[in-house]
């Protein structure tokens, strides 16, 4: 298993009750990997009420993807995704040393320029992980917070043994980690709070063995369900009380602007999503009956 003279990209999706979005993420991955991966199941049996026509949509794709029904035990979201991960970068003929996996959730969207920046950075072999800043967006395409994930995770002589690759919750092993971050306007713009909050909330309950989740379940209830974007400071005000922080989220994993308020975007919605009309939505959370 030599270095290759030209890296190879290969992209892995997984999904549930998204029907959507499913087809902009597929159809993005397609543009930017060598070879895809998708999944569509529920990690715990709370998440099955949400099945929608998410499959029957990955499907259509037929043969231009590997649409793979792994039967793993449902448990929770921690152990399993990362369980998938694995089974299915195994499968590609590209699941070799100085290869490249690049993860997308179906919330998760890139633009050109940002790919052709990964591509140099890929070709460049100096770098074994890249780390994208993200636009986190909440209520709807124009209000978000900042944060960043890694994504890009290069294949090393330890990750063709089977015990170092994807861990729980989704971490690549490295032995020398050499990350790159990619700058947040070539990086995600990331619609993790304009997918379904009630299904959300549900894998929240479940999303870790023996670990309480307690504060996001609280949180996404209280604040995020009744957050007013024409009366920020009131809710700001209440998640301090509630959460000891004055921003949007009950944690420093996103970040707010110096007043704990959302930022704005002005940047163009990603390719990929240009006919999805999803920026024309004021509310995702009443597509969801939410609020």
């Amino acid at each position: 298993m030599g270095y290759l003279m030209s890296p190879k990209i290969i992209g892995l999706i997984c999904a549930f009750g998204c029907e959507s979005w499913i087809s902009y993420s597929i159809k993005q991955a397609l543009e930017f990997c060598d070879d895809v991966y998708v999944n569509i199941s529920a990690h715990s049996s709370i998440l099955n009420k949400y099945e929608d026509n998410t499959h029957n949509i990955a499907r259509d794709f037929g043969k231009d993807i590997n649409l793979i029904d792994i039967n793993f035990n449902q448990s929770n979201h921690a152990l399993i995704k990362p369980a998938i991960l694995n089974y299915m970068m195994a499968l590609s003929p590209y699941f070799s040393v100085g290869n490249w996996i690049w993860v997308f959730d179906s919330d998760e969207y890139y633009t050109i320029n940002g790919y052709k920046t990964i591509q140099d950075i890929v070709y460049s072999n100096r770098f074994n992980e890249i780390l994208m800043e993200e636009y986190y967006f909440y209520i709807n395409t124009k209000k978000y917070l900042e944060g960043s994930h890694p994504r890009l995770f290069k294949i090393e002589e330890i990750n063709i043994n089977p015990n170092y690759r994807f861990v729980p919750a989704q971490r690549w092993t490295v032995i020398d980690k050499r990350s790159y971050t990619l700058d947040r306007d070539l990086g995600m713009r990331h619609y993790g709070m304009l997918q379904n909050p009630n299904m959300k909330l549900d894998m929240w309950k479940t999303e870790y063995p023996n670990k309480s989740q307690d504060n996001k379940v609280t949180w996404i209830d209280t604040i995020y369900r009744k957050y007013n974007l024409d009366d920020e400071e009131t809710w700001i005000s209440e998640n301090e009380r509630m959460f000891g922080i004055k921003s949007p989220w009950f944690s420093s994993s996103f970040v707010p602007d110096k007043g704990g308020k959302l930022f704005t975007y002005n940047g163009d919605i990603p390719t990929f999503l240009k006919d999805s009309g999803f920026d024309k939505i004021e509310d995702f959370r009443k597509e969801y009956n939410f609020i």
